[in-house]
């Protein structure tokens, strides 16, 4: 699930977006509100959810020219911009935040597909419904049961270098800035 990063003055804390509409303002004390339409005047700038049947999500930051908003350092002249993973939102005397698509490993029902699909670490089928993880960095699933634990058997997914436990937290956060 998608998030941002903010500062509150004594650390980086994290907000995930749950709601598919967002407002964020300029005024530091205010957190970020969940909102059905947004009116005038009621956030610096509103960062939007929008998918189709299948496909990942995308999240597009909205803000009047005039609002002062800028991306990655950069005004946003146009008023509309997709958000790609680790940009950089600046409102006013805010501190930057910053928007992440990363996401954690978890356990969940192994979706039903259309085709089949393959354990990336034994490589036979997942059935539908078994319980499943699909790495949050290569996409790959592997089955995670008590019986059958494919993706905790090794210390990293056997596709790529995404760590399989469950208490590594996100890779990356801006105090690496």
């Amino acid at each position: 699930m998608a998030h941002v990063w903010m500062h509150n003055g004594r650390g980086w804390t994290l907000t995930m977006l749950s709601a598919p509409r967002v407002v964020i303002h300029a005024d530091p004390r205010r957190a970020i509100e969940a909102v059905t339409t947004p009116q005038a005047g009621e956030g610096a700038a509103t960062i939007s959810r929008y998918r189709r049947a299948a496909e990942l999500p995308v999240w597009v930051l909205y803000a009047a020219p005039t609002a002062g908003v800028e991306i990655n350092g950069r005004p946003l002249w146009l008023g509309i911009r997709v958000l790609r993973d680790r940009d950089a939102i600046g409102l006013g005397e805010r501190m930057p935040l910053f928007f992440s698509t990363e996401e954690l490993a978890r356990v969940e029902s192994f979706p039903r597909l259309g085709t089949p699909v393959f354990c990336a670490r034994c490589k036979l089928p997942i059935a539908e419904g078994a319980p499943a993880v699909r790495c949050p960095n290569c996409g790959h699933w592997c089955e995670q049961s008590e019986t059958k634990a494919c993706w905790s058997y090794g210390p990293t997914c056997p596709m790529c270098e995404q760590p399989t436990s469950f208490e590594t937290g996100y890779r990356w956060t801006p105090e690496e800035l």
